[in-house]
């Protein structure tokens, strides 16, 4: 009895053991496999390989491989993607493979895509020299499928940055404008084809002609984006800008030796005289110490010296004379008697003088002086004239005057100035002619100026009140001191403080 209990306990604990043993068993495998084109059976690295049930995602090695561990369910779905293949689903049963190892084939796609042909034949044409300061891009590229697009990166000198002119474009051609003389500017055109697949060109450069110096003999601002720049002109209406940057600028005046132009810009808050070449480019700054201060600081002609090596301007009631390069500051004797200074100009007469005018600091009763600089001698001119007087300048040969003179009873309960007028005046003769006969009424002549011969006037004519586009006159002297009604021929559109050296 006791035999066949022992036996019956033996075989319950022996299954009992067996139903907990097999209960808490995972069954592990892993699967090794090599992914290889259909055709060749080469090898294809950096194909990615997922699967169902997920598992980690298996990039293949240089030679096609990858390896599939810890897999725990006996049927698995791999898909296999990579470029210029057709993906690939392979369902297997671990069981089945032969020592745990498969073999995918890829198919190439029918199609593979392409980038577009890289643009060529530029014009102008590569290194290519003496280009025009406005010139048309253009350019040729092909793509037998697809419709193109451009994108054109500029690169202006000193400029590392590209600037993207057009964008996306169909066009093959941009016309670059505002290019300086003497530079060199260098471009590249990216093209899009319909699939988004780009191509950046070569890098192609050009160089722009040579400054003409003997061409442009006028200075005037002009504003560009709301900001006043200086540009050179020519006799025959030709004109390019000089400065680029954020400041305004005006009051561009030409050098005795023409090398220079010297003019205003507001620096740190406070106007200075800076000075450039006749192209615009070596651009210092003249005065530092002692700034330029009046009571309108647009209506404010400075002047050169007779051998171009010394400015003269004015700081409120006084007059000083700086060099070019910015040193030995001077002041002259000149007593303003409480009035500011609003002009000055230099002439070689008589060992050297100025010609100055002068306004209250309240209201618009201005004077104008001739001060002896050698003698430190001043005397009050034209004394009748009761108003405004500006923009006075002596002729060449020093004998005459130009300036402009708005009477006092002819201003605007807000002080605008209604009837700006150019007058001319022989030192010699004391003959005082109105020449602004010819303008228009509501408008206003300001800003006379000599030519470098005295046979002409140049000046500027604007509406009363500013507002609008100015634009730059000139007449023949002779018919000033011959015709009571001079003609008046336009030389500039939308130019203002016209110079001519």
């Amino acid at each position: 009895m006791r035999k066949y209990f022992f036996m019956f306990f033996t075989i319950v604990l022996l299954y009992t053991s067996c139903r907990e043993d097999f209960g808490n068993l995972d069954v592990y495998n892993n699967v090794t496999g090599e992914v290889a084109d259909e055709e060749t059976l080469e090898p294809i690295p950096n194909a990615k390989i997922s699967t169902n049930p997920v598992t980690e995602l298996r990039i293949s090695d240089e030679f096609g491989r990858f390896v599939l561990d810890s897999l725990t369910s006996s049927i698995y779905s791999i898909k296999v993607v990579v470029d210029g293949y057709q993906s690939t689903l392979t369902s297997f049963n671990i069981e089945d493979l032969d020592n745990n190892k498969i073999l995918i084939l890829m198919e190439r796609d029918s199609v593979v895509l392409s980038p577009p042909e890289a643009p060529f034949n530029p014009f102008p044409s590569q290194n290519s020299e003496q280009q025009d300061l406005e010139i048309n891009l253009r350019w040729s590229s092909s793509d037998d499928n697809d419709s193109l697009l451009y994108t054109v990166l500029f690169f202006r000198p000193d400029n590392i940055t590209p600037e993207k002119i057009i964008a996306e474009s169909l066009d093959t051609s941009v016309v670059v404008r505002d290019l300086s003389f003497n530079s060199t500017y260098f471009w590249q055109v990216e093209v899009t084809d319909s699939d988004g697949l780009k191509t950046l060109g070569p890098t192609w450069n050009f160089k722009t002609k040579e400054f003409p110096s003997d061409i442009f003999r006028y200075t005037f601002v002009r504003k560009v984006n709301g900001i006043d720049q200086v540009f050179v002109g020519s006799p025959a209406g030709e004109y390019v800008q000089i400065t680029y940057n954020a400041n305004n600028h005006w009051r561009p005046t030409f050098s005795p030796q023409r090398d220079k132009i010297a003019y205003l810009s507001l620096l740190e808050g406070d106007v200075h005289i800076l000075m450039m070449d006749r192209n615009g480019d070596n651009v210092n700054q003249v005065t530092s110490t002692r700034p330029l201060r009046t009571k309108d600081i647009l209506e404010t002609p400075f002047t050169w010296s007779e051998n171009g090596e010394r400015l003269i301007y004015m700081d409120f009631d006084r007059i000083f004379s700086i060099t070019r390069n910015g040193t030995g500051l001077l002041e002259y004797g000149f007593q303003a008697f409480g009035d500011i200074i609003s002009s000055v100009d230099y002439s070689s007469i008589d060992g050297g003088k100025l010609v100055v005018t002068t306004e209250r600091p309240s209201g618009n009763d201005s004077k104008l002086y001739l001060y002896d600089i050698a003698l430190n001698e001043q005397v009050e001119i034209l004394d009748s004239l009761n108003g405004q007087l500006s923009h006075a300048q002596f002729s060449p040969s020093g004998r005459q005057i130009v300036f402009t003179y708005n009477e006092l009873s002819s201003f605007s309960t807000d002080g605008i100035p209604l009837n700006k007028r150019i007058y001319y005046y022989d030192l010699d003769d004391e003959i005082l002619l109105d020449i602004s006969d010819r303008k228009a009424g509501g408008t206003a002549d300001y800003n006379p100026r000599f030519s470098n011969n005295g046979a002409n006037i140049v000046f500027n004519n604007n509406q009363s009140d500013g507002i609008g586009q100015s634009s730059t006159f000139i007449m023949d002297v002779s018919e000033v001191l011959t015709d009571s009604s001079p003609v008046r021929d336009t030389l500039f559109t939308n130019s203002n403080m016209i110079d001519w050296e």
